[in-house]
């Protein structure tokens, strides 16, 4: 379906009884129709912009979200009136930092008055997995000065199977077992990371943190721990069929 601001266009193509073929979708088959009908047609305005009921906002330019005081750069856009009530950017966070900028620290470890204070913009680990692969301009937080105490912040998220999952496991011609590739996203891809199958130590990935698994049939635990101690764990359930 179409519309401009004088004529709408429905286009149908398929069963009679509504019934999907392999193939045949709106996208690929529908659309151009329509837009060959269009083209027939008279040419219309477009919408004109309901200027009374819209208004400017302040909006962060790397999320979107309404701007809050981290967010350094910075963008306005005209937008419906009820936008204005949205929240501010949860992804903006000031950062603690030495003087070179190149550690994070804490007020237990570094003075006060030779710290920076620096807008980060931060996503949770697994959204920094998949927003890096697409900006390769997104710089990662710093990791902390050793001597430094390390603060809540999670840097280690599970990818694929999430926690509670049943998971199919095929046995081959032999009788064994196949394998399922495990990944965890690292906020640190370089940072060594350790995986226990059940309390059973099976190998180390580093910088790609995915992971061949075999398991028998039944339920398991999978605990991840990185060199600096962080750990995850989760469950899963093998299913033979």
């Amino acid at each position: 379906i179409g519309i401009t601001p004088e004529h709408l266009v429905g286009v149908w193509v398929g069963n009679a009884d509504g019934e999907g073929r392999p193939g045949l979708t709106g996208l690929n088959v529908a659309a151009p129709i329509m837009f060959k009908v269009f083209k027939q047609l008279p040419r219309d305005k477009w919408f004109s912009e309901p200027q009374n009921r819209m208004t400017s906002v302040t909006v962060c330019r790397q999320s979107g979200h309404m701007a809050g005081v981290n967010c350094p750069d910075q963008d306005t856009l005209h937008v419906p009136q009820n936008a204005h009530r949205s929240t501010s950017c949860p992804f903006h966070q000031l950062v603690h930092l030495d003087s070179l900028e190149d550690y994070r620290v804490s007020s237990g470890c570094y003075a006060v008055s030779d710290m920076k204070n620096v807008p980060w913009f931060v996503l949770p680990p697994i959204q920094e997995w998949y927003y890096k692969r697409k900006n390769p301009t997104y710089r990662p937080l710093p990791p902390f000065r050793k001597d430094c105490l390390v603060n809540a912040i999670q840097n280690i998220a599970v990818i694929y199977p999430k926690n509670g999952s049943g998971i199919f496991i095929p046995r081959n011609l032999n009788g064994s077992w196949e394998k399922v590739v495990f990944e965890i996203a690292h906020r640190q891809p370089e940072t060594l990371v350790y995986w226990h199958l059940d309390n059973e130590f099976i190998g180390t990935t580093q910088f790609e943190h995915n992971f061949e698994v075999s398991a028998a049939a039944g339920q398991h635990t999978m605990t991840v721990v990185d060199e600096k101690g962080e750990s995850v764990s989760w469950r899963f359930e093998a299913l033979e069929k």
